[in-house]
């Protein structure tokens, strides 16, 4: 049968022996040495009523994803492959270092996934992250932007129960509020640009 050279992943192992495996041991037993490709997943996450977005960071080897954490438990351990499956994926500490510089210098916050930051940095966050790699959007996320874009599609909120009883919103007034509540859910500012009197003052203290 076909028999092909193959080297052992553990780098501290000498042997002046030369070691072959079969094709068929060589196929159970692949070692993935490529560089990852780090893909960002952006997602939005909910913290004390607040909504924040969350960068997720995928290395992916091949057919053979890794999440940060993972990457990470594996540098911090000193261990330069992770057994998958049928295969040892060689760890890309280089790209691992850069990804963790970056999460520290920008201060962002281990959350449920990834790393949460607020959606004012939104604009820094993806301008860093995107030199190390490729930003996925998830349904979420498109469904933020969507409604950043277009105040509208904002959902109904309901009025405060500490206002006056009697006041009622008129429409323009109501888009306005929702558009302020939106705002405030991501830590976010924006402006009303109503005429003069037609109710700013309001929509703002409520």
């Amino acid at each position: 049968s076909e028999i092909i050279e193959a080297h052992f992943p553990q780098s501290s192992w000498k042997s002046p022996w030369t070691v072959y495996f079969s094709k068929a041991v060589q196929d159970a037993h692949r070692l993935v040495s490529s560089s990852a490709h780090v893909e960002f997943r952006l997602n939005i996450v909910e913290s004390d009523g607040r909504s924040l977005l969350e960068l997720d960071p995928i290395y992916n080897h091949d057919r053979f994803s890794l999440s940060h954490r993972d990457t990470e438990a594996a540098v911090e351990g000193g261990d330069e492959w992770i057994r998958r499956r049928d295969a040892w994926i060689k760890i890309d500490a280089d790209k691992f270092k850069k990804i963790k510089a970056n999460i520290e210098r920008l201060h962002l916050q281990p959350g449920p996934t990834g790393f949460t930051f607020p959606a004012s940095q939104r604009e820094h966050v993806l301008e860093v992250f995107s030199l190390l790699g490729s930003i996925q959007h998830s349904e979420a996320y498109a469904e933020f932007l969507t409604k950043l874009a277009d105040f509208e599609k904002i959902e109904h909120s309901p009025l405060p129960t500490s206002l006056r009883p009697g006041i009622q919103f008129r429409t323009y007034q109501q888009h306005g509020y929702n558009w302020l509540a939106f705002l405030h859910r991501f830590g976010l500012n924006g402006i009303l640009a109503d005429d003069m009197g037609l109710g700013k003052t309001l929509q703002t203290l409520a």
